[in-house]
């Protein structure tokens, strides 16, 4: 509950462990103080409750911090002081690849590793591991603390407070992210599920079901399952971790690259192997017969069950024979499994997809507007090729009466990437590709036929449409009786339309896109891993893909170690042991804008595997003031300087990760989390990154859509939270639920 907490800037205490007081004991004085060093600070009524507890509770709260923030994890880099760079080069590694391979001898000094270093090669006094094969000797806990610019504000938080998140992220109008799954988990198995809460997303009824399902009770579970996708969804989330249902051949594909890439190097054998594994399907018999009984009494035709089940056909076949649903089927009670086996295997049923692209195919306008609205959700997602196919009049007058049926972060996106899609002037736009990964692909060729005109005039259209449907919307909830109030940094924060993320953050989460503005004139990259495994080969790699004008680009990574404005900590190879280790880049604002360099991109990748190791960190610090590294061991880390921090989540597919995106003129860095698939930087396609940034840049930001409801309903905005009926500020954003319950 604790973890849950400060993930809200927060800090939980237990209602009866609550004795306010308006003396400082000196436990709560050197807690404050520890705050102070990892840049926070308590309100007052959770300082006065602090005073109250003995230093047991209080240690128990530190130790969650040094938990989120990796304090007594090695932080150490492979060269000291290496924000001056060591000057090796190709060249050193070639000469020592040959001592060692007994091709020349050269005077050397044999390290612990067993590699011989060629005198005037590599300055060994600056390095704490061999600058050959990248294992650390040296290993340091130490930290640096201080150093931030800026405080955090946490508050108090009760059983209340908890409770009130868990009904606003079960009641959730938007897909929740994998921190908010993971607070959801947590908060059920402390608190019973509320029997009036109303369940909207179906990712929220598998995370309910699969908790119940731990618990043993099935049939409760089996209750939250509404189709059998949601049972198949189910199964694939207890399997892999991923709400997201990913074919079985990703799986196989990616355990085919780890044999090829990961083996042949000795990489360390786990992840995709462990959730293929976990995939082959085997149930119990009592498992079996409550699904049967499930398809049995489930509110829906065979048809239409047959229909839900066609888009994973290929993975029911396999679940069918698993659950034994086909010697279920032969008793005399199931004869409603019985007939939608028959219709599943015959194939003798139909798919409205298919209706819908056959009528498109045939140019039946008429045909397809009809089919489309009697599903309006994929009316709207499929409107931008339905305008494209048959014109925008005849589009949007099919699509009109359905308007107020369809979802409100639908229409927000439809709104936010209308622009991009229609006057993108590369001719691409970013998708998810199985793998989970965004590429950038063609637009269809009826938008690359439309008119300069007929562009500008579907955009206007589509403008007026969302805003239409949002005037209609906002005008029929209550006003509120007073002012509100719109915190300044909400106007940088995008709304949340349910992006469905794969790391995790014991601190309080960012959203895709979310804006952060650079402090000083440097930005320092770290990335930590291998916390908890035993010493062995596990190459991560930390890099900063720099682009400036007519595709000029530049890595700082580990081949490249520094450059004009860009330098790199070293490239390490292999972890010690349990402590795992770390890597660093950092980049001069003043002189990466004075050589002509428009953007850095942030990205981590897994070298000697295909899954970037799950116990992995990854962030970004700024400051005002001077960030120090140690000329002894390295060391850069500083909690008090970080500006977003994240981990990778248990069974994700990533080989790489691109986690942020720098502006170098406007000193302002965007949260990303854009899977990659490449093993190195340099295969880092940028064009599907700048594609991803124009979308996230459309998309509105919360305090807009909060100044824009306040004019439709007339509500005044103050301009200091003292003046406030109710005020918006970033405590109440970090809930994705909260904000999409106002606002969509």
């Amino acid at each position: 509950m604790l973890n849950v907490s400060l993930r809200n800037n927060a800090i939980f205490v237990p209602a009866s462990d609550q004795h306010p007081s308006s003396e400082m004991t000196p436990a709560s004085g050197s807690f404050v103080s520890e705050l102070d060093k990892y840049g926070y600070e308590v309100s007052e009524q959770l300082l006065h409750v602090l005073n109250g507890c003995n230093e047991q509770q209080l240690n128990k709260i530190a130790d969650a911090f040094r938990d989120a923030f990796g304090i007594g994890l090695n932080w150490s880099a492979l060269v000291r002081g290496w924000q001056t760079p060591t000057g090796e080069s190709v060249a050193d590694h070639l000469v020592t690849l040959f001592v060692n391979a007994g091709m020349v001898d050269l005077p050397s000094v044999t390290l612990p590793c067993g590699h011989r270093i060629p005198e005037g090669t590599f300055p060994l006094q600056r390095y704490t591991g061999c600058p050959f094969c990248g294992k650390p000797f040296v290993t340091s806990d130490y930290t640096f603390v201080g150093q931030g610019s800026k405080k955090k504000i946490l508050s108090l938080w009760s059983e209340d407070d908890l409770q009130n998140l868990m009904r606003s992220l079960l009641e959730s109008k938007v897909p929740l992210d994998a921190t908010a799954t993971d607070s959801l988990r947590q908060l059920l198995t402390a608190f019973p599920l509320p029997d009036d809460v109303d369940v909207t997303i179906r990712e929220v009824r598998i995370v309910i079901a699969s908790v119940l399902m731990e618990r043993g009770d099935t049939d409760a579970a089996l209750k939250w399952l509404h189709t059998p996708t949601d049972l198949l969804r189910l199964v694939w989330y207890q399997r892999t971790g991923s709400l997201r249902i990913v074919p079985p051949k990703v799986y196989r594909t990616l355990q085919t690259d780890v044999n090829r890439d990961g083996a042949s190097h000795g990489a360390p054998r786990g992840g995709v192997e462990d959730i293929m594994g976990r995939l082959k399907l085997k149930f119990s018999r009592s498992f079996s017969k409550r699904v049967a009984w499930w398809f049995e009494n489930l509110p829906m035709t065979p048809e239409a069950m047959c229909e839900d089940m066609h888009s994973h056909r290929g993975m029911w076949v396999r679940m069918i024979r698993a659950l034994r649903l086909a010697e279920y089927a032969r008793r005399p009670e199931m004869q409603r499994l019985a007939r939608l086996l028959d219709l599943f295997y015959r194939g003798d049923y139909r798919v409205w997809q298919g209706l819908v692209d056959q009528a498109v195919r045939d140019g039946d306008a008429q045909r397809a507007f009809m089919l489309l609205r009697q599903r309006p959700g994929a009316f709207a997602r499929s409107l931008f090729s339905m305008i494209a196919r048959f014109g925008l009049e005849p589009t949007l007058e099919a699509f009109e009466p359905v308007l107020q049926d369809v979802s409100p972060r639908i229409l927000l996106s439809l709104s936010s990437v209308a622009e991009i899609y229609f006057l993108n002037p590369e001719g691409t736009r970013s998708v998810g590709a199985p793998g989970l990964r965004k590429v950038a692909v063609e637009l269809p060729e009826a938008v690359r036929k439309l008119s300069d005109q007929e562009r500008t005039e579907i955009i206007v259209a589509l403008n007026e449409l969302y805003v239409k449907a949002m005037e209609v919307r906002f005008a029929k909830e209550p006003r509120l009786d007073g002012p509100i109030y719109i915190a300044p940094e909400l106007y940088s924060v995008p709304v949340p339309v349910g992006e469905r993320t794969t790391v995790k953050s014991d601190l309080p989460p960012a959203y895709q896109g979310q804006r952060f503005a650079v402090e000083g004139d440097a930005v320092r990259l770290f990335l930590q891993w291998g916390v908890g495994l035993p010493a062995q080969w596990l190459d991560m790699d930390l890099s900063a893909v720099i682009v400036g004008d007519n595709g000029r680009r530049e890595e700082c990574a580990y081949y490249n170690l520094a450059f004009s404005g860009a330098r790199h900590s070293g490239d390490i190879r292999q972890i010690p042991d349990q402590v795992g280790t770390a890597e660093y880049v950092e980049l001069e604002l003043p002189r990466l804008e004075a050589d002509g360099w428009k953007y850095a991109a942030f990205t981590c990748n897994a070298y000697s595997s295909t899954q970037l190791d799950p116990r992995l960190v990854v962030g970004w610090m700024s400051s005002a003031y001077p960030m120090a590294v140690s000329d002894s061991t390295g060391v850069a880390y500083d909690p008090s300087t970080v500006q977003h921090i994240v981990r990778i989540s248990e069974g994700n597919l990533m080989r790489g990760l691109v986690f942020g995106f720098l502006d170098i003129k406007a000193r302002t860095i965007y949260w990303l989390e854009m899977p990659l698939t490449s093993r190195i930087a340099a295969q880092l396609n940028t064009q599907a990154i700048e594609a991803y940034i124009r979308r996230l840049k459309a998309r509105p930001t919360i305090g807009r859509m909060l100044a824009d409801k306040a004019a439709i309903q007339g509500t005044p905005i103050a301009t200091t939270p003292q003046e406030a009926a109710k005020v918006f500020n970033a405590d109440w954003a970090y809930n994705a639920a909260d904000v999409a319950a106002e606002l969509l």
